[in-house]
This record gives C-alpha cells, structure tokens and sequence, in this order.
C-alpha cells in the first residue's frame, strides 16, 4: 500500500511576485508603502503589525525558516534578494503552505 508523503509541495501561487494583478496593485504604493511580496497590495513598510517574508533564488522562492535563520538577508550576490513586506490576506495563505512569515525584529 502507497504510504502518503510528510513532505508537503509549496503550491505554485505562494512563488513569490506572483499574484495575478501583482503589477497592477504594486503600482498604488504610495510613500511609505511597498508591494506584498505575493500579491502586490501596499503594505505599510513601518507598521509594526507588518508581517515578512524573506525572498532567495533571485525572486523564485520564499526562505524557508532554516534558511533565513541560517543566513539572514545577505548581500552576497547569491540570489537573496532580502526580505518584503507581506498582507494580512496572503499571511495566512503562504502560512498555510508552509512560507516562514514573520514580524521584523522577531524572526
């Protein structure tokens, strides 16, 4: 009998930047604002209530926790592009798919 796997694939629509009108929503950032990592909505960049993700292979995937533990945001030209805000819609999106999210200062 096939047993189930443990591991649980990252669905595509948690890649970051890639929410279907992401171009289109990041363009209404205002000062102070940048887009959601995922979907492109403005999100308050000094809100404490602000929630992150860290961005690695070049914009393709989210860090896993280990990963962004591990090395932190890095300016090492390895394809880390940083950490971006995340909305509170696709917090719990990405947080159900298993993407470390986190409040800066809180890692």
């Amino acid at each position: 009998m096939p047993t189930k796997s443990t591991e649980s694939a990252v669905p595509t629509y948690t890649r970051p930047f890639s929410g279907a009108r992401y171009h289109e929503l990041s363009l209404k950032c205002r000062e102070g604002q940048s887009p959601c990592a995922h979907c492109g909505r403005p999100c308050d960049d000094a809100s404490p209530k602000t929630e992150w993700a860290h961005v690695v292979g070049g914009g393709a995937e989210f860090a896993s926790k280990e990963e962004h533990d591990a090395d932190g945001p890095s300016d090492d030209g390895g394809g880390d592009m940083g950490c971006f805000p995340v909305g509170p819609g696709c917090v719990r999106k990405l947080r159900a798919a298993g993407v470390h999210v986190f409040k800066m200062g809180a890692s």
